[in-house]
Parts: C-alpha cells; sequence; structure tokens
C-alpha cells in the first residue's frame, strides 16, 4: 500500500511539472489521464492496507500526503485566479493536517482518515474533475467556488477529528 502512495506523490509531482512547463491546453489529457490514475490509487491503497491489516501512522501520513500533492496543487492552479482567499484557506488547511500527521508518527498514534476526511477527499477529487470539464467563466459566473467551501469545511471537520485524537492519545 505504501508503494502506490509513493506512485501517487511520483504521479503529483509529474502533474505540476506539466503545469509549470507547458500551457494547459496542451497537457490537459494528459493530466486527466495521470490524476484518474492516481485518484483510483488512492482507493486501492487504502483497500491493500486494511486487507492486510497493515494500517500504520507512516501509512496514514504517506496517504494523507499522496492526497494532498495530488488533489492540491490542481486545485490551486484553477481556482487562484477566482479566488486567492480560497486557495490560501485549502492550502493552510491542508499543511495543518500534514503536520498533525506527523505528530501522530512522533507519539505513535496512527492519525488516519476519518469519513469526513474521506468525504472531503471525494469532493475534492469530483471538484477536480469539474475544473477539466467546466470553463473558468461559469465557475466564476456561477460561484461554483462554493463547492471548495464546502471541502474546506469537511477539512475543519476532519482536522478537529484528528487534533481530538491526538488530545485523547496524549492523556492516556
Amino acid at each position: 500500500a505504501n508503494a502506490l502512495c509513493y506512485f501517487r506523490i511520483l504521479i503529483s509531482f509529474y502533474i505540476v511539472s506539466l503545469l509549470l512547463i507547458y500551457p494547459f491546453p496542451q497537457v490537459k489529457n494528459q493530466i486527466f489521464f495521470w490524476f484518474i490514475i492516481g485518484s483510483l490509487l488512492d482507493f486501492f491503497d487504502g483497500l491493500i492496507a486494511r486487507s492486510k491489516n497493515s494500517c500504520s501512522s507512516w501509512g496514514a501520513f504517506l496517504d494523507r500526503l499522496a492526497d494532498k500533492t495530488l488533489v492540491v496543487p490542481l486545485m490551486a492552479y484553477f481556482l487562484w485566479p477566482i479566488s486567492h482567499w480560497v486557495v490560501i484557506a485549502l492550502i493552510g488547511l491542508e499543511i495543518s493536517s500534514v503536520i498533525v500527521a506527523l505528530i501522530g508518527i512522533g507519539i505513535k498514534t496512527n492519525i488516519s482518515s476519518n469519513w469526513i476526511g474521506k468525504y472531503k477527499m471525494v469532493l475534492q477529487i469530483i471538484i477536480v474533475l469539474m475544473i477539466f470539464f467546466i470553463p473558468l467563466d461559469i465557475w466564476q459566473r456561477y460561484n461554483l467556488v462554493i463547492l471548495v467551501w464546502i471541502t474546506i469545511a469537511t477539512a475543519i471537520a476532519s482536522f478537529v477529528g484528528h487534533l481530538q485524537n491526538l488530545y485523547l492519545k496524549k492523556n492516556t
């Protein structure tokens, strides 16, 4: 399962390098392909870890990091022109989530994704897929950024749950 997380992180870096080097329309199909592969691997790495009963704090951290590196750069790239605040809030929350996972490793606590975090990730994948198919002007016209704010709200709820887990672990 961890190998799939490492591969998802490599896919993410490849996608970001494509965004930095080429204009998006030239690499849209390639980025879409690799995003779908990364999203599918996200599903399978958790399935494999649970089936082998090999969930660990390092694996939870890797999964979280792989999720962030796959979704956040694409959302930030597309949403920055619409709302800087949305992107800043999203990045801040995701960095905080990774820090909580690192703290969990330090105190030997598995801070795996909770159901709210899984829901948030599904929403983020849907938003990225929408970004591929819905032109930017329609996002602006119909305030589709509200969907991103919903994922930010779910990120906050998930983050609070992780903080509670850390607090309970430290006080037991």
